[in-house]
């Protein structure tokens, strides 16, 4: 099998640490140009600051692309609310703006940058939008009581399944991954001070595997949906 064509231009979002740390670093030596979005400094590619919970810096962000063909938009970030993951969380605790919050940077931002991003989508060859959704928000049939997190990461399946409708007419490839507990610094962090063992992991190559196959495929083909699992 050949090896696979370097890529053109791709946008990451989420960039600063954890698993969009990691993919920024794997992707930096294999494309032509690799834009990276947090609103902390990313170590990867051109970076951009922005804060996707408001409109304006998303169009911000689009605008540093203006006219120029991109090849792959991925949005790796998240934020979730205080406490969450822990028997410390409370829904009755959590504010609106915390609430707000993480609809806006789980849910609304994707939506509204893959708006703002379709001219500049539909003028590559073989265009792909590759989403990180999470296994650990009901999703595997498993309710967690996060409910924001878990509203945002359903509604981030909905609006997958809707736009790969419109753009499948345009040979643009959307995949949403969901992942369980990626082995990040971050998450090894907490696994350890909890004292719970880093094999319930999922190695990091593993899921840069999977973004690497859906990146790769042709306009002919799409990688839908994965769940991406421990088998321990």
């Amino acid at each position: 099998m050949p090896e696979p064509e370097r890529l053109g231009t791709v946008l990451l979002c989420g960039a600063s640490s954890g698993i969009g740390l990691a993919v920024a670093a794997h992707l930096a030596p294999r494309c032509r140009r690799l834009i990276t979005s947090s609103r902390r400094p990313a170590a990867h590619g051109e970076w951009v600051p922005a804060d996707l919970r408001r409109v304006e810096q998303i169009e911000g962000l689009a605008q540093h692309l203006e006219g120029e063909p991109l090849d792959a938009l991925l949005f790796l970030g998240g934020t979730w609310e205080r406490e969450a993951f822990s028997e410390r969380y409370s829904f009755e605790e959590c504010s609106p703006e915390e609430i707000g919050d993480v609809l806006a940077v789980n849910l609304a931002a994707p939506i509204h940058l893959i708006q703002r991003l379709l001219p500049n989508l539909r003028a590559a060859q073989a265009a792909k939008i590759v989403v990180i959704g999470a296994a650990l928000s009901g999703l595997d049939g498993q309710a967690r009581p996060e409910v924001a997190n878990g509203a945002s990461k359903h509604g981030l399946r909905g609006m997958v399944q809707a736009l790969r409708q419109t753009l499948k007419r345009q040979r643009i490839g959307i995949s949403l991954i969901h992942p369980g507990w990626v082995a990040t610094p971050e998450v090894l962090a907490d696994l350890e001070a909890a004292g719970q063992d880093p094999e319930r992991t999922i190695p990091l190559e593993d899921l840069i595997r999977v973004i690497d196959c859906a990146l790769a495929l042709s306009n002919r083909s799409n990688l839908t949906e994965v769940d991406l699992t421990n088998q321990g």
